[in-house]
């Protein structure tokens, strides 16, 4: 699992960023954002045999959540920080990524077939992603007051 080689770094940035006094007026939206679909992903995780349901509950707000961030937010901290533009189409090319493995899930639970390790690859693809987001923008996040500063 990916993941796994990342959550170490990631959780002691998490502790530094939230001693930050603009944690809970812009970066934090982001992490409180991604703590749903996070906790989520744990769960399926920790399942030997993820429901249909739950994976369904998990991903419901994905799609949303990552057509936002492909179409407001990454393009106005690219233009407020001058973000590398490579860095920004990585996390565009992984939100690609997640929903093609959210949908090969979904074909192998419409055959009725066993989706544990398809479910368990997804939830692991989007730990990954979120870590790596969060560690890629929690910087200039916290330079700003409020996420309407963009």
């Amino acid at each position: 699992m990916e993941y796994e080689h990342i959550r170490e770094q990631y959780e002691a940035q998490l502790k530094t960023w939230q001693q930050n006094p603009n944690w809970n007026r812009s970066a934090g939206v982001l992490f409180h954002f991604h703590s749903g679909f996070r906790g989520g992903a744990y769960q399926i995780l920790k399942s030997d045999n993820p429901t249909r349901r739950s994976f369904e509950q998990m991903t419901a707000h994905i799609h949303f959540h990552h057509t936002i961030e492909d179409e407001e937010f990454f393009p106005g901290l690219q233009r407020k920080f001058n973000i590398d533009k490579k860095a920004i189409e990585k996390l565009e090319k992984d939100h690609v990524t997640i929903g093609n493995k959210e949908k090969e899930v979904h074909d192998i639970l419409y055959k009725k077939e066993n989706a544990t390790q398809a479910m368990h690859e997804y939830a692991d693809l989007l730990l990954t992603h979120l870590a790596k987001e969060e560690m890629l923008l929690m910087p200039f996040l916290l330079q700003m007051r409020s996420i309407h500063d963009l």
